[in-house]
């Protein structure tokens, strides 16, 4: 994965996005680097994001109508909506770990939960209802409880619930 700062200068065209949009807004606080605010990063026609994984955003993540095929990169956390429609995304892998908002990955060819996030008000996607998300994260609680050995012989199993 790319650093932020080769991500940046790689991508001229969106540059100026990422440094109004990111790169400016960007505090070190006490309790590590945050934005506060909402961040769009939308209609870019990115294929990844930069690496924000260490980042905490107090407001909306907007990555909507790019061209991405991971969420690898995203916020670690965001306290708001995260937004990442009309992408090419399979899996939700590298998603933020919590986000405390609706999490909407309509219009992705989304072929697993595995990877989504803890926190979720509401999870919006074409292939996968709410209902569904919720019994992954009990699926995920009941994985996390079990001994290594059972978890070695049923842990996939248990994903695939």
């Amino acid at each position: 994965m790319k650093t932020f700062k080769q991500f940046i200068t790689e991508s001229i065209e969106s540059a100026e996005v990422f440094k109004k949009e990111i790169y400016d807004r960007i505090e070190n606080t006490s309790i590590g680097k945050i934005i506060r605010g909402d961040v769009q990063i939308r209609h870019l026609a990115l294929r990844e994001l930069p690496d924000l994984s260490n980042i905490t955003i107090y407001g909306e993540f907007d990555c909507r109508y790019n061209d991405l095929t991971s969420l690898k990169g995203s916020p670690n956390r965001v306290y708001g909506s995260f937004l990442c429609m009309y992408n090419h995304i399979e899996t939700l892998e590298g998603a933020p770990e919590f986000v405390n908002g609706v999490f909407n990955c309509k219009e992705n060819p989304l072929y697993t939960m595995k990877g989504a996030p803890d926190g979720i008000y509401s999870f919006r996607s074409d292939k996968f209802t709410h209902m569904q998300y919720l019994e992954y994260l009990e699926n995920q609680e009941l994985k996390k409880s079990i001994d290594p050995e059972t978890e070695e012989l049923f842990g996939g199993m248990i994903d695939e619930l």
